[in-house]
């Protein structure tokens, strides 16, 4: 199971903290059964943080943070965020104001979000086919792209290959930064 880690890590942080913790409490959360049985059975701790949202900066606790476009557009547009760049190598619709990180001088800072549909491996190709067409007719109509510009996306579609070829070449790109970096799992 934690091959991919190289090993069994020290830590987990669940990331769906709905099917993780019971009772969140800063001293003494109580986690649900299965994962209590894993940290007791590899000798995991489990550490229940949530994902960070908007409201940790409007409400204080974090006073810079990156955060996907489609999560802040709303609170930059009536003001309650201000938004410093955008990651984007180009400026964003929803956020026309908003300089990119090129823009500002720091061309390397680029990092863009993207989403996709994924299916079971060994899924037949002709339902792979079927499924990506449909995907991509739907991203050619009008009220989706107007949908997705107020959000601060940009729809792409394309076809599966070309989304597998996204996928290695962004495993690839940042299993480089974390190798360069010196970044390591805690064990």
């Amino acid at each position: 199971m934690f091959r991919f880690f190289g090993g069994v890590p020290r830590l987990v942080v669940p990331d769906n903290l709905k099917s993780g913790v019971h009772r969140a409490s800063f001293d003494d959360p109580e986690i649900n059964r299965s994962y209590g049985m894993m940290a007791s059975h590899y000798g995991v701790g489990i550490l229940p943080a949530r994902p960070r949202k908007p409201r940790d900066i409007l409400n204080g606790t974090n006073h810079f943070d990156f955060l996907a476009t489609v999560t802040v557009s709303d609170f930059v547009e009536t003001s309650r965020l201000r938004a410093l760049g955008v990651t984007a190598p180009d400026r964003v619709a929803g956020l026309k104001d908003v300089p990119t990180v090129v823009e500002q001088g720091f061309p390397d800072l680029v990092v863009e979000d993207y989403v996709g549909f994924a299916v079971k491996s060994g899924t037949p190709g002709d339902i792979v086919a079927t499924l990506n067409s449909a995907i991509n007719k739907a991203l050619q109509k009008q009220k989706v792209a107007e949908t997705f510009a107020k959000l601060g996306a940009t729809p792409a579609g394309g076809t599966a290959e070309a989304f597998g070829t996204l996928i290695k070449e962004q495993v690839a790109y940042w299993g480089k930064v974390i190798g360069e970096s010196g970044i390591k799992t805690s064990r």
